[in-house]
């Protein structure tokens, strides 16, 4: 039996797929967008930690630090090292980031609406589109990564149930 040495292509057996091109890119440009996003999050809690002079920011930069570094480190292992298995990880988290920012956006929202002092519409239209972007993106890239490593089988059956047949 002669096998395909080509580089693209998945050994026989070996139950992994190389993503297509399209794809490849993809989850390229949601590597870098991510990475680059937690090593500025983790660059500026590094500068309220060595600041010190609020400590109500030192204490947050504190509690940043490791859940925004273990996703980056997750980002990494997961396209550089392809750990495949963290895409789903990494899809729930994008998803709770999302829901958690869209309760901040309708809870600011909602506390825009009932003070009683005027509030500047341009800044509040600035934020809305800031953060409702933000959102967008983190729900679709979580959709997307919790959907790619979701297995989309149909035999909801156990083994048993495909012996009596």
């Amino acid at each position: 039996m002669v096998q395909d040495a080509s580089p693209d292509q998945a050994p026989v057996g070996s139950g992994t797929r190389n993503p297509t091109p399209g794809r490849a890119l993809i989850d390229t440009l949601l590597l870098a967008i991510n990475f680059v996003t937690a090593l500025l999050i983790l660059a500026a809690s590094a500068s309220a930690i060595a600041a010190g002079d609020d400590p109500y920011a030192f204490v947050s930069a504190v509690l940043t630090v490791p859940p925004v570094g273990a996703y980056a480190v997750a980002e990494w292992l997961c396209w550089y090292r392809q750990r495949s298995g963290l895409k789903r990880l990494l899809g729930v988290c994008n998803l709770l980031l999302a829901a958690l920012m869209l309760f901040g956006l309708v809870s600011g929202l909602g506390e825009v609406y009932v003070s009683p002092e005027p509030i500047d519409r341009g800044l509040v239209a600035f934020l809305v589109l800031v953060f409702g972007a933000t959102n967008v993106y983190l729900g679709a890239c979580g959709w997307r990564r919790v959907r790619v490593s979701t297995p989309h089988s149909t035999n909801l059956g156990s083994a048993s149930d495909a012996d009596e047949t």
